[in-house]
């Protein structure tokens, strides 16, 4: 069979083309693993970064409702069933490799903040060629992505104080 050789700046186009109709900036955070100095007892986070993608494709949000049961309410009593329905919104993003440093994976650990929410990672497809990373993002209800520090500069230790008042 053939091979087109033009396809991967096909690619490229479109998705130029949906990054200017649907594009908008996400935050791309990866956690990292902790890891603690047994000597000083200091706790640090190699690994841990955010990169700030300018321009992804960011599709609407699709709800379903989805139910819970346990298997243990199911199996004690078949005629009285235990559960909970809950609205699970989930988003999807297109982020194009060249938006991303070189060589950068996008893993399954990792998280994207959006408008103020943040999106846990479901589902990772990475496109042939390169081409396109395919993320499905399923929200966090109740999750302020403001409480994630990568920097703690501004700590205060424990022998220092506020000086000013606040009235």
């Amino acid at each position: 069979m053939p091979i087109n050789r033009h396809i991967n700046r096909r690619i490229q186009l479109t998705i130029y083309k949906l990054k200017r109709l649907y594009g908008g900036p996400i935050w791309l955070y990866r956690v990292g693993q902790p890891q603690t100095d047994l000597d000083t007892g200091i706790k640090t986070w190699p690994g841990r970064s955010r990169i700030r993608v300018q321009r992804a494709v960011i599709l609407p949000v699709k709800l379903s409702r989805e139910q819970t049961q346990t298997i243990s309410i199911i199996s004690a009593n078949k005629a009285f069933v235990y559960g909970g329905f809950y609205d699970l919104g989930a988003r999807q993003f297109l982020i194009d490799p060249r938006d991303l440093p070189p060589g950068y994976q996008i893993k399954m650990d990792d998280f994207i903040v959006y408008d103020g929410k943040q999106y846990e990672i479901k589902n990772i497809v990475n496109t042939e060629f390169n081409s396109l990373w395919e993320i499905l993002g399923s929200e966090l209800e109740g999750v302020s992505p403001h409480s994630v520090l990568l920097d703690a500069d501004n700590a205060l230790s424990l022998t220092q104080s506020n000086d000013r008042e606040v009235n």
